[in-house]
């Protein structure tokens, strides 16, 4: 009995000493254990910790500081020949680095100083105070000059144009814009020496029996001689025009890519860019209440009449020169729109009825034995109602 509960404990022994070594085993050929991290010495670290790094852990780069000082702005905006008071102008914090070099700073001006200063021209909320923004009195604003001389691009020069309805657009030009100057030209013949047009009035000078010259009929044309069948000289004839000359009419593109400074009639101060007018002071009335004050000063751009019949643009001092003439000869300027985005300039053709012809192939008619009743005489010209009216006395229209 007791050697059969001996084999029994030993079977047992067994089987769980197996199954100890089964499990070690299984452990050690696992594909999926990681291998042992090799430990390193203390305050050394290993060859490749940047590959340690997860790559989507993010990185930051410190922004580089940027160097400020303070300096004195507009807290509201200051109208031109405005007196500069307490509340109106204030300190902000500004980059070194885009600081004007005449701007008023915090380290050597108090806002005290430039209490009782005058705005020489229109300052806007935030915007940096300047030394040249401002004057002790208000007899120096006129040597300030017009606000429209400030805006002439640098070598050019400004010259003011009579328009219409057809050679301003259609009256859609406006402030800003770039434009080219067209030109048509009519053409005469005339006499070199006397500067008047031809053909010249011929007088058939003789003498009579005493000597004296006589003046005979006026006679208009060219001598020409036409053979006469029968007789041996040709005879002498005379041919005169049945209407006056007709002049000979050509285009052409002249000035190029010039800037539309102003429409209409600048104001007499020549402040174009004026803010809302500064109220007077108020007054009571009769009853004891208080007046509704009445504006002073050049009224904003959106309360003015414009005279469309008048445009200002900047062109060369050459360019101007030629400009002056065609006006003082007569001669119209038709301004052609260009786009925002064109700055270039093209050579072009003058155009003649003859480029006309040959440009577009317009065959020449020849005459005909027939003809279509009644005779075409003239062609249908487009007009335009009113537009005499328009263009002599200028179209009154609010600005927009």
């Amino acid at each position: 009995m007791q050697r059969t509960r001996l084999l029994i404990l030993v079977a047992l022994l067994v089987v769980v000493i197996g199954i100890v070594a089964a499990f070690l085993l299984v452990g050690s050929d696992d594909p999926a254990d990681p291998d042992p991290v090799p430990t390193q010495p203390a305050g050394q670290q290993p060859a490749d910790a940047e590959a340690t790094v997860a790559p989507d852990e993010p990185t930051f780069t410190p922004l580089p500081t940027q160097e400020l000082t303070t300096i004195i702005i507009a807290i509201q905006p200051i109208s031109r020949g405005q007196e500069i008071v307490e509340g109106t102008i204030g300190f902000r914090a500004w980059p070194v680095d885009a600081l004007p070099f005449n701007a008023f700073e915090a380290e050597t001006t108090e806002l005290e100083d430039l209490f009782g200063q005058i705005a020489r021209t229109d300052i806007q909320a935030e915007q940096p105070l300047l030394t040249s923004y401002l004057t002790p009195s208000r007899q120096d604003l006129a040597a300030i000059g017009s606000d429209l001389a400030a805006i002439i691009p640098e070598g050019d020069v400004a010259i003011a144009v009579p328009v219409d309805l057809l050679t301003s657009v259609a009256f859609g030009i406006q402030p800003g814009d770039r434009v080219d100057v067209s030109v048509s030209l009519l053409y005469v013949d005339i006499d070199a020496e006397f500067q008047s047009i031809l053909p010249n009035t011929a007088s058939i000078v003789f003498f009579n029996e005493d000597g004296i010259p006589q003046t005979g009929p006026a006679i208009e044309g060219r001598f020409e001689q036409e053979a006469i069948p029968g007789r041996a000289e040709p005879l002498v004839v005379i041919e005169s025009p049945v209407e006056a000359p007709r002049p000979r009419l050509v285009v052409q593109r002249t000035v190029q890519d010039a800037q539309i400074l102003y429409v209409g009639e600048l104001p007499p101060d020549g402040r174009i860019f004026g803010t809302t007018p500064t109220p007077a002071p108020v007054l009571e009335d009769e009853e004891g209440e208080a007046a509704e004050p009445t504006p002073v000063g050049t009224p904003p751009i959106s309360q003015r009449t414009i005279n469309r019949s008048i445009v200002v643009v900047a062109v060369t001092p050459q360019e101007a020169l030629v400009m002056t003439w065609l006006i003082e000869a007569g001669v119209p300027l038709n301004f052609l729109l260009r786009s925002a985005a064109d700055n270039s300039r093209v050579i072009t053709d003058a155009v003649t009825l003859g480029y006309i012809m040959d440009s577009y192939e317009i065959a020449l008619p020849p005459p005909r034995d027939f003809s279509i009743e009644p005779a075409i005489r003239e062609i249908r010209r487009i007009t335009l109602p009113n537009l005499q009216a328009i263009s002599s006395g200028g179209a009154e229209v609010p600005a927009p």
